[in-house]
């Protein structure tokens, strides 16, 4: 499991390793073997994480696995179930160098 520690770096942790989890609204702590860690709570938190693995922040609220995306068009991005997604104007650029370096030849 990812969390994050008190030096905000990024951990993976083991389930088996978890002495207490602790809710403190809105953070849940972990006590581990091997110290303190919390999970992630904001957007930009999670991209620390998850960015590494291939996702992207692509609007203010929305992190998404930029591997299962179909297509991008008329501002959003559309996956493969048919589910979309408005795309942030900022953030329109970064998607489409990725689909295009990691579309079929």
């Amino acid at each position: 499991m990812y969390v994050i520690g008190h030096d905000n770096a990024v951990y993976d942790i083991d389930e088996a390793d978890i002495i207490c989890i602790e809710v403190q609204r809105p953070t849940v702590i972990y006590r581990t073997l091997h110290g303190t860690f919390r999970r992630p709570r904001t957007v930009k938190e999670h991209v620390q994480i998850y960015g590494p693995l291939g996702f992207m922040q692509i609007d203010k609220n929305k992190v998404t696995n930029l591997k299962i995306i179909e297509k991008y068009s008329n501002g959003e991005v559309h996956y493969t179930n048919g589910l979309t997604y408005p795309i942030s104007r900022r953030r329109v650029n970064e998607v489409r160098k990725y689909l295009l370096k990691n579309s079929p030849k």
